[in-house]
């Protein structure tokens, strides 16, 4: 259940909605700009054969002996494929890390004293029955990037 802000907490007289509905937002603008970042760095192509050429080495390194020289040759072979499959899908990071910083920056700013958004009915281990914000942002960024790859999937 939603905690009743009119009571504790002070939004300041510009502020128009309620804190979980300022999260929802920012996660779903986050998850835009994430997917966004991805679609445009990322070489959908190339990772999609690289990704092929490794569940077949995968596969041929199963057959073969554990100590031969064709062993060894696969086991390069799939470091390297790894290691090329490693930078093409970290590429995106390196657009969306100082974003993601500021991002949270300002939200640790703006919620920090804010009471826990959603007080549960039961304890969970770790976190106890209170979800503050960035558990919040955490679920729902979660849950629009998960929505938008499928949505992408449907259109490509």
């Amino acid at each position: 259940m939603l905690r009743n802000y009119h009571h504790g907490w002070q939004a300041s007289s510009g502020d128009a909605m309620h804190p979980v509905v300022e999260i929802l937002v920012i996660s779903f603008l986050a998850a835009t700009f994430s997917r966004l970042v991805y679609i445009k760095t990322v070489d959908r192509k190339k990772l999609e054969e690289l990704r092929r050429k490794a569940k077949e080495i995968k596969e041929k390194l199963k057959k073969v002996k554990r100590g031969t020289k064709a062993h060894a040759e696969l086991s390069e072979k799939q470091l390297d494929l790894s290691l090329e499959l490693s930078k093409l899908e970290l590429l995106p990071s390196l657009f969306t890390f100082i974003p993601f910083l500021l991002l949270f920056l300002f939200m640790k700013s703006r919620y920090q004293n804010v009471p826990a958004f959603i007080v549960l009915p039961f304890s969970l281990p770790v976190i106890g029955n209170d979800i503050g914000w960035l558990l919040t942002y955490l679920i729902s960024y979660m849950i629009f990037s998960s929505v938008m790859r499928r949505v992408e999937r449907w259109f490509s």
